[in-house]
């Protein structure tokens, strides 16, 4: 007879936990799930929210629009979480322009 021995997810861990991206740029996180010998069968990866930033079943997260998003990370019952700040350089040269400060949306 066999036993099964059953490592459960204690933590996940990121490269990041805050990030700052210009619309249309692209950064991958990476995620480390503790203990190494877990039986995980997978990380999920969401946003929450889609239209600022989207990630995809990689870690890689792409900027839509100027606004905040949080990337999740999800193994077993584990969490981690990288903030994301999006921001579109050339509408705060048109908002600098006009006497906008545009540090004042977020």
């Amino acid at each position: 007879v066999v036993d099964s021995f059953i490592v459960k997810v204690e933590n996940i861990s990121l490269n990041k936990t805050e990030t700052r991206m210009n619309v249309g740029e692209d950064e991958r996180i990476s995620a480390a799930i503790y203990p190494d010998d877990s039986n995980c069968k997978g990380l999920h990866w969401s946003s929450s929210n889609n239209a600022v930033a989207t990630v995809n079943s990689e870690g890689e997260i792409h900027a839509v629009a100027p606004g905040k998003a949080t990337i999740y990370a999800k193994a077993d019952n584990k969490t981690a979480s990288c903030d994301v700040i999006v921001r579109d350089p050339k509408r705060e040269t048109e908002d600098f322009k006009a006497g906008y400060d545009s540090k004042e949306r977020f």
